[in-house]
């Protein structure tokens, strides 16, 4: 079902996340290559971040938050190999296109990369193809409501979504200063921890690692839009217009530049190398529901449906 105030909250997390990682390390925080590099090579860059974001998630378990996300009623296109197949298919796509939905959408468009945005139309335009033409859903996962019925949140939920956010936000704009105060690689790690948690923690409370989240949006002419969720539209409302407001004034410029300098890549070719493994991620998205930052917390939460897309995603990135 639309949750338009739970998708709100959570993406304006992502963008805390991505702009505490930008501004603190001059990284963009990348999902793809965050997972895809950490096994191979490990560095105080991914591995930090990864626990964040495995601290977030498993701390789900801890407090039995209502965020936890489920993976009940997941589509079963290539039965058991489903997961693993899906994996494989959005790691060789993240690895020859260099994004994801968080490298390219989320971070590549505000900072106006238009192979960002070509990479982003593609994958977004294959996956509500392959949604469409494969039928993740033989019943809506919405019963006899159309998908598209907004619901709200209690007002408990609400007063707790507040806090959250407001607490994120203090910690995550006043902490900024005082790490450039402790030894860089310290204020280095510890940033990464910490934008890898409320990646996380903004990931579940919008539904995103919810697989049947991404694929009720991709569903917009399923039984004439009755499945579509547009909850997905919160993030680049509330996660990327942030980002390209805040980004604007800072991101670039010498004068504003972290103790270890700006560390984008500013590649502006548009090939088919982007292209096709644009679509390829697409088509395993559009598949399973499953892109590179919902799977790192599916490995943590999803047993071994969650562990085999990352295995299968990281043999597909190499």
């Amino acid at each position: 079902m639309f949750t338009p105030v739970e998708s709100s909250f959570g993406a304006f997390l992502l963008h805390l996340s991505t702009t505490h990682l930008l501004l603190g390390n001059g990284r963009v925080l990348g999902a793809s290559g965050m997972l895809g590099s950490a096994f191979w090579k490990p560095d105080g860059h991914n591995i930090p971040l990864l626990a964040g974001m495995g601290i977030s998630a498993l701390g789900t378990l801890y407090f039995d938050a209502w965020w936890k996300p489920s993976y009940a009623g997941t589509p079963e296109v290539f039965g058991k190999w489903t997961w693993v197949v899906c994996g494989l298919l959005v790691g060789v796509g993240t690895k020859y296109s260099n994004g994801c939905t968080s490298g390219h959408m989320l971070c590549g468009i505000p900072l106006g990369r238009l192979r960002s945005v070509v990479a982003a139309v593609t994958f977004s335009a294959t996956s509500v193809i392959t949604a469409t033409i494969a039928g993740a859903y033989t019943a809506s996962p919405c019963g006899s409501t159309p998908c598209y019925t907004p619901i709200y949140p209690t007002a408990d939920r609400i007063r707790q979504l507040i806090a959250i956010t407001a607490t994120a936000t203090a910690i995550t704009y006043t902490s900024l200063p005082l790490l450039r105060k402790l030894p860089q690689r310290t204020a280095e790690i510890i940033t990464s921890v910490w934008s890898g948690a409320l990646f996380s923690l903004g990931l579940m409370i919008a539904g995103m690692t919810d697989p049947t989240k991404p694929l009720g949006f991709f569903s917009m002419i399923t039984d004439g839009g009755r499945r579509w969720d547009p909850s997905f539209l919160m993030i680049p409302i509330f996660g990327l217009l942030p980002n390209f407001l805040v980004w604007r004034r800072s991101v670039g410029k010498a004068d504003a530049a972290p103790r270890g300098g700006w560390k984008m890549h500013m590649r502006k070719d548009i090939d088919m190398k982007l292209i096709a493994g644009s679509a390829l991620f697409g088509v395993g998205w559009g598949l399973l529901g499953v892109c590179p930052g919902p799977g790192i917390v599916g490995g943590y939460l999803g047993g071994w449906k969650g562990a085999s897309w990352v295995l299968g995603f990281v043999l597909g990135r190499y």
